[in-house]
């Protein structure tokens, strides 16, 4: 998880609150942890082919624009898989 290269979000579904990142995330969003955990993953990531577009689609790859902590966006490969953990749904987010 924290060698990864790719940036990962753990996400809650009921909510869309990031619950664990992980380096690379950080990295890319330009952001501390304290910045990151338990914001919505769309303050984050945003359909691709949407300029008005405010929610992350729950598709399980798609483009998506990745905004960063100073509002820049670029272009990136999401791929979101659906876990669940005692009992609580998550979505797992990756992106490139």
């Amino acid at each position: 998880f924290n060698t990864v290269q790719s940036g990962i979000l753990l996400v809650r579904e009921d909510n869309a609150r990031i619950v664990e990142t992980n380096p690379a995330a950080l990295r890319l969003v330009d952001a501390p942890t304290a910045d990151v955990i338990g914001r919505r993953v769309d303050d984050f990531l945003l359909p691709a082919g949407d300029p008005d577009a405010t929610r992350f689609p729950v598709a399980t790859e798609s483009e998506a624009r990745l905004r960063d902590r100073a509002g820049n966006l670029r272009t990136v490969l999401a791929i979101t898989d659906r876990l669940e953990f005692g009992g609580t749904r998550y979505r797992l987010c990756s992106f490139v």
